[in-house]
């Protein structure tokens, strides 16, 4: 289950006198912030704000339930309930909201505080206001880690989604739950998990797992995998291939190491490649960004195995492998060139903040 990044900004919407004067304080001091208020006071609203106005709530609520990343809402519970309930899908969709009363004496989460960021946008509206943020997700009033707030923290996608509930029920009630990579990690991910290194692909006790992998052998009722998207697909290839060409070639690369697609963050290739239909085709296709490099930036590299017929081709001696490399910050290679055809195929993990890197190199 991906994490839904289409919303952005904020919106903060009122009913009353009252509460659109609070509106208007969180608009302006809150960032890429719309202030909805009610039509009537149009001629009555800082002009420093970015406002709209309400004419029909039920219809500028869906608005801003589509639009936002997360809503403010100074008003009832009640109404914001009612409102919300026709429009939800999952807590991986829908945007964050949090409920104030007139007098900003309380902030509370309602929907989507953990990876929707409900739970730090309350505390975040509560400091403006001078007021509490009211926080009831178990893991957080009893200070135990939430595992999708650890897929949002390193952007991963979460497999499968059922059992997020079981993990965070073991994790708030103090059970003991193994968290497995491949590599090292920083201590603020780990805490309060058991870690270990994933050196195995059976696991007979709740655990966390994060891994590239496409397919793992886990056996167990609480197995949640976490597949981090931080892997940079370097690609070179010949003039005018197709992308059926390329894409054979990336699925051929992943299914023999057993690497996940979904993983994918950005292609990266060689600037005088940028408008090669086939891997404009494949970023499109994949919804993932392509990024660039140039001649000098591939021969400042060095560090990769040259090909003399790339180089005199192109004047510079692969593309794929040290392209992946500059893009991911010189992170691990985990699949040297790989030629199929006409394509040339590199996967370097991405030098994540969330990694210890310091022993990362000696763990793989």
């Amino acid at each position: 289950m991906s994490i839904d990044k289409r919303r952005g900004g904020l919106a903060v919407m009122a009913l009353t006198q009252t509460g659109s004067r609070l509106a208007q304080k969180l608009g302006l001091a809150l960032k890429d912030c719309t202030v909805y208020l009610p039509a009537r006071f149009a001629n009555d609203y800082d002009t420093n704000c970015q406002v709209r106005f309400i004419k029909i709530w039920n219809e500028s609520f869906k608005e801003a339930f589509n639009q936002h990343a997360g809503i403010v809402c100074i008003m009832a519970v009640g109404i914001v309930v009612r409102s919300a309930a026709p429009l939800l899908s999952s807590k991986y969709n829908d945007p964050a909201v949090v409920v104030v009363d007139e007098k900003g004496q309380y902030a509370v989460s309602l929907l989507s505080g953990h990876v929707g960021g409900g739970n730090q946008l309350a505390v975040q509206v509560a400091q403006i206001l001078g007021g509490q943020a009211v926080v009831t997700t178990a893991t957080d009033i009893q200070d135990k880690p939430a595992v999708d707030m650890l897929a949002k923290n390193i952007d991963a996608l979460i497999e499968p989604e059922k059992n997020v509930r079981v993990v965070n029920r073991q994790l708030a009630e103090g059970c003991e739950v193994f968290l497995y990579s491949r590599w090292p990690l920083l201590e603020d991910i780990r805490r309060g998990f058991a870690w270990r290194l994933y050196d195995k692909d059976i696991f007979n006790q709740p655990a966390v797992v994060i891994s590239h992998e496409k397919k793992g052998k886990y056996a167990g009722q609480a197995i949640l995998v976490l597949k981090p998207r931080n892997l940079v697909l370097g690609i070179g290839c010949r003039k005018g291939v197709s992308l059926d060409q390329v894409s054979l070639a990336v699925k051929q690369v992943l299914d023999n190491f057993n690497l996940d697609i979904q993983c994918v963050k950005c292609i990266a290739t060689i600037d005088i490649k940028s408008e090669e239909p086939a891997i404009k085709q494949l970023s499109t296709l994949l919804a993932v960004p392509l990024v660039t490099v140039t001649k000098d930036d591939i021969e400042k590299a060095g560090n990769y195995k040259e090909s003399a017929w790339v180089r005199q081709a192109i004047g510079v001696g692969g593309v794929c492998e040290p392209a992946a490399r500059i893009v991911s910050q010189h992170g691990l290679v985990l699949v040297p060139k790989q030629k199929t055809g006409p394509v040339t195929i590199s996967i370097v993990m991405e030098k994540s903040w969330w990694l210890d890197w310091d022993q990362a190199t000696g763990s793989i």
